[in-house]
């Protein structure tokens, strides 16, 4: 099964009834957003509600930056979000729960 949330807090509640403890997540997050960094938001409830299941955050995009270093600037501000969640969620379960990679060039 595949499912497609929107990403808005308003339809945060509705989304936990399909929450899968084997489910692959991907959370995808618009290069242009100012708050990029919402995401936390959404992976913690998927962390609460299935803490075994595989989280991915991707960047989409990318092009319409202005330069590579912006793209570059995002990428790091995501990867440093993802590894202080990490580091936190390490220290609660003792495991890593989400995964960030960098950009194909």
């Amino acid at each position: 099964k595949a499912y497609d949330f929107g990403g808005q807090e308003t339809y945060a509640l509705g989304q936990s009834q399909y929450y899968d403890e084997n489910g692959i997540y991907v959370v995808v997050i618009n290069a242009d957003e100012e708050d990029s960094l919402a995401f936390i938001a959404h992976v913690k409830r998927l962390r609460a509600n299935s803490p075994n299941a595989v989280v991915i955050v991707v960047l989409s995009k990318a092009d319409i930056l202005k330069s590579p270093e912006t793209v570059e600037e995002k990428v790091t501000s995501i990867q440093n979000a993802v590894k202080q969640f990490n580091d936190g969620a390490a220290t609660d379960t003792g495991t890593d729960t989400v995964s960030s990679y960098r950009p194909i060039p």
